[in-house]
């Protein structure tokens, strides 16, 4: 039994991967005709630097989809097992189909977990390392803010807000900065209007501004440095980009955060749903056996092929609108990462169960 376990899980990987690679290229392609209308990115000049960003791009894209692919391509699979008439001999013989699907199972969860521990981390490292050797400087890394992101310091007792139009993707490099601070108990206040800020130990360095105080005295400076009581991990995650930490980041910096930051619904969301990756996966299996096994006298592999791919977006959609709820705070985060995983696994079951022993 563990041998066929095995013949069925190195189809269902082969058929995955194929799937995979499919939407890997599609996602490489548009990448490749994005980047070459970029004049910036150098496309000729450094090509293979170039390309190796593209590729990453494209992977983060394809594992992204990886629920629909091992939907899709579990289909594709036991469709062409079907045909060759293995899947009725194997059941033939006695084989359960829950004999089957164990090793598949155990596959999918190996699977999930690699993804999640070692392969985001992989490609979060690889894109780093990328943007360095392509040298491209800081301010093209810059996200434009419109008008300008608002974010609240402390200094001690004293409150001050900083006004950034144009911020980095970890959150600690600014341009085009204002910061307005007031005391009311001595009912004096300043602005200041600098450059560039940048965060460094426990401070916010300001570079190249002008300090005016509530009686209109200005003071211009080349470098000022203002204290905070935040955190590196605190602004991270109230202004930087969650996408760009791993599960052991995202873990360390929850721990240190304050509960009240803007970010920490996203950053629970993100978190958990890397832990649910492998619960995930063993659903969307569940489902493509589901509504793929089962003797049928007609041919209606297209039909299946169809439904496969229906039900691979559908789980796709609700995933991708429990995680938009979980990431505003609207959800539960454990409830938004782990809600589809869990409802695809009890689907799969059911139907199986429903089809097997009535």
């Amino acid at each position: 039994m563990l041998r066929l376990g095995r013949h069925f899980a190195t189809n269902i990987l082969r058929s995955v991967l194929l799937v995979t690679f499919l939407f890997f290229c599609l996602v490489a392609l548009i990448e490749l005709v994005e980047v070459g209308n970029r004049a910036d990115l150098g496309l000729f000049e450094r090509p293979w630097l170039t390309l190796s960003s593209v590729g990453l791009s494209a992977i983060s894209w394809a594992n992204d989809l990886l629920p629909i692919s091992i939907l899709v391509g579990s289909v594709l699979a036991l469709i062409d097992l079907q045909n060759n008439r293995e899947l009725i001999v194997a059941k033939s013989s006695g084989v359960s189909i829950w004999g089957i699907l164990a090793v598949p199972v155990a596959t999918m969860v190996l699977l999930g977990f690699f993804l999640s521990y070692i392969g985001e981390s992989a490609i979060i490292l690889g894109k780093q390392k990328v943007e360095e050797q392509l040298g491209v400087v800081k301010e093209s890394q810059l996200i434009s803010q419109g008008s300008g992101r608002w974010i609240a310091q402390k200094n001690g007792n004293q409150a001050y807000f900083i006004r950034a139009k144009h911020l980095s993707d970890d959150g600690l490099l600014m341009r085009d900065v204002s910061v307005y601070e007031y005391s009311a108990e001595n009912e004096l206040g300043r602005q200041i209007i600098a450059e560039a800020a940048t965060y460094q130990n426990n401070s916010w360095i300001l570079e190249r501004g002008i300090n005016i105080t509530t009686d209109g005295e200005q003071q211009q400076f080349s470098r000022l440095e203002l204290p905070t009581t935040a955190s590196k991990e605190s602004i991270n995650l109230q202004i930087g980009s969650i996408h760009q930490m791993d599960i052991f980041t995202l873990r360390e910096f929850i721990q240190t955060v304050e509960k009240d930051n803007n970010n920490v619904a996203q950053a629970f969301t993100k978190l958990r749903r890397s832990e649910a990756l492998p619960a995930l996966f063993v659903g969307s299996l569940l489902i493509a056996f589901a509504f793929t096994v089962g003797y049928r006298r007609h041919g209606t592999s297209g039909s299946q092929v169809l439904y496969g791919i229906v039900l691979g977006f559908v789980l796709y959609v609700v995933t991708k609108l429990l995680e938009r709820a979980g990431s505003s705070g609207v959800m539960d985060a454990t409830l938004a990462a782990w809600g589809p995983a869990i409802v695809a696994i009890v689907i799969g079951t059911s139907v199986l169960l429903w089809k097997e022993d009535g």
